[in-house]
């Protein structure tokens, strides 16, 4: 699988995970000591697989409705 596939297959994953809360589907894209920096700082840094699926998480709980949008082109 290409480095353009698995991020498409990410992309989708987590999309789904927003739409119906299952962020268990995601593990398989992070390792056990994996860092989220969400910012771009050291000091944002969200580290270990549970912790980074937990901040994900957060993000689809704002209360907003997911939808989906046509895309168009490739990466």
């Amino acid at each position: 699988m290409s480095t353009a596939d698995r991020y498409r297959a990410y992309a989708e994953a987590f999309e789904l995970s927003l739409a119906d809360d299952d962020w268990t589907r995601l593990e398989q894209y992070f390792t056990e000591d994996a860092v989220y920096r969400p910012d771009g700082t050291p000091d944002s840094d969200v580290t270990g697989r549970d912790a980074v699926l937990a901040r994900l998480k957060g993000l689809g709980d704002v209360g907003s409705e997911v939808q989906k949008l046509p895309a168009a082109g490739s990466f």
